[in-house]
């Protein structure tokens, strides 16, 4: 397949930072020509109420929004329209871009089947397009169900040119044992919490949104200070290499066995030593004990920390051969568009489920 032929329109909540500008920017590395259109402002800017109106009923003006802007933004042909986290597009949207291409992709790194209520315009659009991308094997027979005509199990991924090793100087003001980047919960404020007063001589460095908000804890304040919102490009690759311990805390969802996140790839990317949850789907990328340093308990946690700030050989021996893991394995970002490209694009099927493809 020459992917250097393909004329993409692109759609998706595209700014700084997200996983669909990475999956666009991916497209383009791999020699695609591809035009962008973006839902980002229009969620930044909707309230909650009319977010869940949208997301549970399918009615709002979210919705209405969403989908002019889309049709608006199409306005010739292209070989493939991928819509990225399409919860809100209309079956009716859905056929009106097929007179501008032949194929239409979803891509989705989140749950869609939630249980607390339906998406109905996503499970409506489902047989309507082309091909479904995910990475949540329990969904998959879910998607096919809906009539699904071919589904691509992915993994997660990462990007080379951001999540690698750093030269020195440049670690400097990210230098820490342990960082923790993410989105606060009450779950992760209470285990960075029990690690702060566990590992009182350790440095920790936390990044993220909703922690200087809503943190509660005073260990928190006392031994963090304020705690940044997030971080970007060059500047969140640089936090985790300057991290002597990357630390990998998740959001459970409903199938915990499964749960993995991209910042699990790009930890040990960055050179620092992986320390995450030991779930089926970590502990089949990583050695425990080799690759990354695994914790089925908060103490196992605590006990992982502990001797991996006090072993430096051995610890930075883990996160070398973590670090040759990722990058040896089909985990970049271009690896998982093309495959997705290749099952959408193909009359077979074969192949359309197996996450090793990705």
């Amino acid at each position: 397949m020459d992917l250097t032929s393909l004329n993409i329109f692109y759609w998706g909540p595209i700014y700084e930072g997200s996983t669909s500008r990475a999956r666009l920017e991916a497209l383009q590395s791999l020699g695609c020509r591809v035009t962008g259109g973006s839902s980002a402002e229009l969620y930044r800017t909707v309230g909650r109420v009319s977010f869940h109106l949208a997301r549970h009923l399918g009615l709002g003006p979210l919705v209405v929004a969403e989908n002019r802007a889309l049709l608006e933004a199409v306005d010739r042909p292209y070989d493939v329209i991928w819509l990225d986290k399409a919860m809100l597009i209309r079956p009716s949207t859905l056929r009106a871009l097929r007179r501008w291409a032949p194929s239409l992709i979803h891509f989705t790194p989140d749950p869609m089947f939630p249980p607390r209520g339906p998406m109905p315009l996503f499970l409506r659009g489902i047989p309507l397009m082309d091909c479904h991308a995910t990475t949540k094997p329990h969904e998959v027979p879910l998607y096919l169900h809906r009539g699904a005509p071919k589904v691509v199990l992915c993994t997660k991924s990462y990007d080379p040119a951001l999540h690698r090793s750093y030269p020195s100087e440049e670690l400097e003001p990210f230098r820490s044992d342990i960082t923790f980047v993410g989105y606060r919960t009450r779950f992760k404020e209470a285990e960075i919490a029990r690690i702060l007063e566990a590992l009182p001589g350790a440095t920790v460095r936390v990044w993220g949104p909703a922690w200087e908000a809503k943190a509660r804890n005073p260990l928190l304040r006392t031994r963090l200070g304020k705690i940044p919102e997030g971080l970007y490009g060059e500047d969140y690759g640089r936090a985790l290499a300057g991290a002597r311990v990357g630390l990998g805390l998740l959001t459970w969802d409903l199938a915990p066995e499964e749960v993995i996140t991209d910042r699990i790839l790009e930890i040990p990317a960055c050179g620092a030593l992986l320390v995450a949850p030991r779930t089926d789907a970590i502990a089949a990328i990583f050695k425990d004990g080799e690759e990354a340093l695994l914790f089925g308990s908060p103490e196992e946690m605590v006990e992982r920390l502990r001797w991996a700030l006090d072993h430096e050989a051995e610890r930075a021996a883990i996160a070398r051969r973590g670090q040759a893991r990722v990058q040896a394995g089909p985990f970049r970002n271009e690896d998982i568009v093309r495959n997705v490209l290749k099952v959408a694009l193909s009359d077979s099927l074969d192949g359309a489920l197996d996450p090793r493809q990705s």
